[in-house]
């Protein structure tokens, strides 16, 4: 388990502030949104519990939402998603 960005030492909060830059950077680049979304995963891979994991998620979300993908594609990114969040912030409609 990774600790929270807070009490992490200076290179691991560099490290996470590097792909984070990387991931956002890639997704501005993007043309559609499934590459939006696949290049903004790898951060909550590789930082679960990062400090702008709400923040990604949240984005991944509203795309996954209401970007125009087909539904293979979007079940594919959701699956994705969820096993990536659920360890750490299960869908509220598992809770209920």
């Amino acid at each position: 388990m990774h600790p929270r960005l807070d009490s992490a030492p200076p290179r691991e909060r560099d490290l996470e502030r590097r792909l984070l830059l990387h991931c956002l950077i890639a997704a501005a680049r993007a043309r559609d949104p499934e590459t939006v979304v696949s290049s903004l995963l790898p951060y909550l891979e590789g930082f679960p519990l990062g400090k702008y994991n709400r923040a990604v998620a949240q984005r991944i979300e509203e795309l996954l939402l209401s970007a125009r993908l087909s539904s293979e594609t979007r079940s594919a990114l959701h699956s994705r998603f969820r096993r990536l969040r659920d360890p750490y912030m299960p869908s509220i409609d598992d809770r209920i």
